[in-house]
C-alpha cells in the first residue's frame, strides 16, 4: 500500500522526501490520457487551452490568497 501519511508529511515540509513505492495494478485510471499527452503537445492541440481554463485558475487564485 502507498505511504499516504509519508507523502502528506513530505508535501507540507515535515519530511525531505519519501521513496517511491510502485505496486502492481491491473488498470491505471486515465492512463490513456497520460500516453496521449506527448502527441497532443507535439501537434499543438493544447495551444490556447489557458483561455478556457483562465476562469478556473483565477477562481482558485482568488480563493487562496498568499
Amino acid at each position: 500500500m502507498a505511504d499516504v501519511a509519508g507523502r502528506l508529511a513530505a508535501s507540507v515540509g515535515e519530511l525531505d522526501a519519501v521513496a517511491p513505492d510502485f505496486i502492481p495494478a491491473l488498470d491505471v485510471p486515465n492512463g490513456g490520457l497520460l500516453c496521449a499527452l506527448p502527441a497532443l503537445l507535439a501537434v499543438g492541440l493544447l495551444e490556447g487551452v489557458e483561455r478556457y481554463l483562465a476562469l478556473y485558475w483565477r477562481r482558485e487564485r482568488d480563493s487562496n490568497p498568499r
